[in-house]
């Protein structure tokens, strides 16, 4: 028996001893590989400081490992005992000193495991400021203003400081109250009282508290407000159009989200001082928009596709058609005004259409083949500056009703009939008369016709300035003064789109009875011609050559700089002399000023250098100096009674014809080089 259980415990003994080995064996079978140490990192890491750190830490995440760092830029590198360094240093406490440019390398090593990958980190100074706040955002609450902002990407941003005060912006980062310093892009300004305008301004700052410029915003609380404007209140020279397209726009940009609903606008043109008369403007576009998330922007694009030019422009909308997200109403209607300037003439000039000259010894002949006794006359050189060039009337593909007549000199395109006109004869119908202020809208209505594809597909229909008017008055022909094969059943007289800054109660006009431009008070009824321009470019600019002759860019002609009898700088030499209109024609004929040839501009050329936006005289006088207030011959004769020819009258920019034996000022034209 004891043999039996002796036996039993030596089999038990050998049994679990052999298990044992087979254990160690597995686990030494599992046992995981050497690996890689991991890198090392830094504390704080590499990057422009101000001020630099006092030391900086290095670490690595395996236990026991070794590191090595070096300060000069060359890499460290591991014993083959793993547990020193053949290049560097061993880490043993934090580096120091750190200074401006201080190129950090460390890799760390451990025995049975592969060395780490190098790290490595540069330390500079940075004594710059921040770059400030962008973005910043205001919306209004009852008891409580909400600001917004983007920060900037500064490496050694330390914090956003944002003041409050009453009546002015904060000047500083030390004036006014702290609602905010730390780093973030909002807060909650909680506490205020409604009604309240709230001056905020947000500063950026570095470690070393370097302050960025402020960036300023204000609110009211409870009640959303407008903060900005384009064109801005009491604004002048303001374009006739802006954008891509060119078109008229008012831009309201609001304190906070608003209700995207559809305002009642009213505009009125002063005529006047003082007197404000509602110019309609129906089929203008309300478009709510966005400069953050919030619907805070409102563009109005006037359905007159451009603002009339020299005029003073007055716009409402109600309080209560402006509320915010919570349906608090703007505290009071917005009004503004502003004043457009001219937009010049911004397309190539063509010949006049004259294309005889008057007959007889004195010029006052009937019209005839030229040359004739006198020359020098508009006749006498055709096609200049440029030929006389129109397509139409066309018929559009799909909207049969519609026609259009295009200049292919100055790429305008008109309706070919007036108002209230149709057909391709302009036979059917009766011509739409009205007064100035609402023949600004009245091309409108065709940029919404066809269900909304515009008339003959166009959707860009306006008034004509004064200038693209004078375009296609024929001076050859007379009664209508209108090519009438492209233009037929042509009304007496047409508005344009500018006022007369002379004196804005008239408007400027041209009268195709007769073939000039003239102005009359805007109340007065008349008929209206619609145009549709291609992009608009900025007139081109004149250049004054320096040797008494100035150049347009835009037609190629070289004008005599100073009025005949005058000269030198600022044609402060001489008299302007007054001749008639044969005498004229002579001089400029005999004229050797720069090696060029001269002659008697035509009425187009003329009307070139009028600007209608200036006044006694009306020519820019920094280019055409001592330019006499008064009139100033053409070379193009009044077809309708030959004894007269045809003069700009330079103190507002008239043009009648007069007797050819008047004593006009003359200046002279070249066609270029």
């Amino acid at each position: 028996m004891k043999f039996k259980i002796f036996l039993f415990a030596l089999l038990s003994l050998s049994v679990a001893t052999c298990n044992g080995y087979l254990n160690q064996s597995d686990k030494d079978a599992k046992k995981t590989p050497p690996g890689q140490v991991a890198a090392p990192a830094f504390t704080p890491p590499a990057g422009p400081f101000n001020p630099l750190p006092a030391n900086v830490a290095i670490q690595t995440d395996t236990a026991g490992a070794t590191l090595c760092y070096t300060t000069d830029g060359t890499s460290p590198s591991c014993a083959a005992t793993k547990t020193a360094c053949a290049a560097g240093t061993v880490y043993s406490a934090a580096v120091t000193p750190i200074t401006n440019g201080l190129n950090i390398k460390a890799m760390a090593c451990k025995a049975e495991m592969d060395d780490s990958a190098v790290t490595s980190g540069v330390y500079t100074f940075d004594n710059t400021a921040p770059g400030p706040v962008t973005n910043l955002k205001i919306i209004t609450y009852n008891g409580q203003i909400a600001l917004s902002w983007t920060n900037p990407g500064d490496s050694d941003l330390a914090g956003i400081k944002v003041l409050r005060k009453l009546g002015s912006d904060p000047t500083g980062p030390t004036d006014g109250t702290v609602v905010f310093n730390a780093m973030g892009t909002s807060i909650m300004d909680t506490g205020l009282t409604d009604g309240t305008i709230y001056y905020y301004k947000a500063f950026a700052y570095d470690q070393a508290t370097n302050y960025a410029t402020g960036v300023s915003i204000n609110g009211k609380a409870g009640i959303p407000m407008l903060i900005a404007s384009t064109p801005t209140n009491s604004a002048t020279g303001v374009a006739v159009c802006s954008g891509a397209p060119c078109t008229a726009k008012i831009v309201l940009q609001f304190s906070e989200s608003m209700q995207t609903t559809t305002p009642t606008l009213t505009t009125e043109v002063e005529s006047a001082t003082g007197t404000w008369v509602v110019t309609p403007n129906t089929g203008s576009t309300f478009t709510w928009g966005a400069t953050s998330a919030t619907n805070d922007t409102l563009t109005i694009t006037l359905s007159w596709y451009w603002f009339p030019e020299n005029s003073n422009i007055r716009y409402t909308i109600a309080a209560a058609d402006l509320k915010d997200g919570a349906g608090n109403t703007i505290a009071a209607q917005v009004q503004q005004t502003f004043k457009t300037t001219w937009a010049g003439r911004n397309f190539t000039i063509a010949d006049t259409g004259q294309t005889t000259c008057s007959s007889g010894a004195s010029g006052d002949g009937a019209m005839a083949v030229c040359p004739q006794t006198i020359t020098g006359q508009d006749g006498d050189f055709a096609n200049t500056p440029n030929a006389r060039s129109f397509t139409g009337p066309t018929q559009h593909a799909t909207y049969t009703s519609d026609y259009t007549t295009k200049d292919n000199t100055t790429g305008l395109v008109w309706k070919t009939c007036s108002e209230g006109l149709s057909g391709a004869t302009c036979a059917t119908g009766t011509a739409s008369t009205m007064s100035w202020n609402n023949a600004v809208n009245q091309c409108a209505a065709l940029n919404t016709a066809n269900s909304g594809a515009g008339y003959a597909g166009i959707k860009t229909w306006r008034l004509p300035t004064s200038a693209e008017l004078e375009t296609i008055i024929d001076y050859g022909v007379f009664n209508p003064s209108i090519t009438a094969a492209y233009f037929p059943a042509t009304v007496a007289s047409s508005w344009s789109s500018t006022a007369y800054v002379f004196d804005t109660s008239n408007a400027w006009l041209a009268a195709f009875g007769f073939g000039y431009n003239y102005s009359f008070p805007k109340t007065n009824i008349y008929s209206v011609r619609c145009v549709t321009p291609g992009p608009y470019a900025s007139p081109a600019p004149f250049t004054d050559n320096g040797n008494g002759t100035v150049t347009d860019s835009k037609t190629g002609l070289i004008w005599q700089q100073c009025s005949v009898g005058l000269s030198g700088t600022n044609c402060g030499t001489g008299t302007a002399s007054t001749q008639t209109w044969q005498t004229a024609l002579d001089t400029c004929k005999n004229l050797t000023l720069a090696g060029k040839t001269w002659r008697l501009p035509s009425m187009n050329e003329l009307l070139s250098i009028v600007d209608k936006n200036k006044v006694n005289p009306a020519i820019d006088t920094a280019l055409f100096p001592a330019t006499v207030a008064s009139n100033y011959w053409s070379s193009t004769t009044y077809v309708n009674n030959t004894t007269n020819a045809w003069h700009v009258f330079f103190l507002n920019g008239l043009n009648p014809p007069s007797l050819k034996t008047s004593s006009y000022y003359v200046r002279c034209v070249s066609p270029g080089p």
